[in-house]
């Protein structure tokens, strides 16, 4: 993987927060977007151990000028809301005190672990509300990942509007907790215009996220901030490639689509 792609990075965004993007987390993976509960559990251990897990509550205040964070910082976010996350890594999260953030469709969550939604080309089971209760009190923040995981430039405003303040909404009144930050479904260029952003912004969110490789500034577009993919078959050497900055240049590649 690491073949063609720059081998380094400038020092100071080895500093710099980063999230990461997981999707699911399964014994045997499936496809490309899982990762095994064995190189999983290797990646909480490194969090842990080098770098400095904080919570993405931690980033909004750091990002506003309220707080300062650590060197090294890093938030994980799992998009889709699926069961295999609340079964295989949340214990792992738990054995290594590691906060995190989950990105919901409330349609998905209404489906639980019925059939698949025929909008979303990826197989259940989803989490329903109640696995969503039990992560709360364990300290996870939800987030919207809108309500039926379209392409939101493709939809008309109202549509758009609605996939993206509806799914808020939603998540407010199963979980009696506040809904602050947004993650863009597939998230690439192609698939977020500055209409979504604006969209964003008007729903109340705070912050949201895309699926662009990258670290946290500052000076980072709040409503289009980069996310670091974690992948199956990602081993220690890529994972700690991915935390300091090494394949950052993938993001070059990730704007062409």
């Amino acid at each position: 993987m690491l073949a063609g792609v720059v081998r380094f990075a400038p020092s100071n965004v080895k500093d710099c927060p980063r999230v990461l993007c997981y999707h699911r987390v399964e014994p045997e993976p499936r496809d490309r977007w899982s990762v095994s509960v064995q190189d999983f559990a290797m990646q909480m251990r490194c969090l842990r151990t080098d770098w400095n897990p904080v919570g993405l509550s931690d980033v909004a205040e750091w990002l506003d000028g309220n707080r300062e964070l650590a060197g090294r910082s890093v938030v994980v976010t799992f998009d889709d809301g699926f069961m295999d996350v609340f079964k295989h890594a949340l214990p792992v999260l738990d054995r290594y005190s590691i906060p995190a953030t989950m990105f919901v469709c409330p349609r998905f969550v209404e489906i639980g672990d019925g059939e698949r939604d025929s909008g979303f080309e990826a197989e259940g089971p989803f989490m329903g509300w109640k696995h969503l209760e039990i992560l709360s009190q364990a300290g996870c923040m939800l987030g919207s990942h809108s309500q039926t995981h379209p392409v939101l430039s493709r939809l008309d405003e109202k549509s758009a509007r609605e996939e993206i303040a509806e799914s808020r909404r939603q998540i407010e009144s199963a979980t009696g907790k506040p809904c602050r930050v947004f993650c863009y479904p597939y998230g690439t260029p192609a698939a977020v215009s500055e209409r979504e952003w604006a969209l964003v912004e008007e729903a109340g969110y705070t912050l949201a996220f895309s699926s662009v490789t990258g670290a946290l500034s500052k000076e980072a577009n709040r409503w289009y901030l980069p996310r670091s993919k974690v992948l199956a078959g990602d081993k220690e050497s890529t994972f700690m490639a991915i935390l300091e900055g090494r394949l950052d240049a993938w993001r070059h590649i990730e704007r062409r689509h």
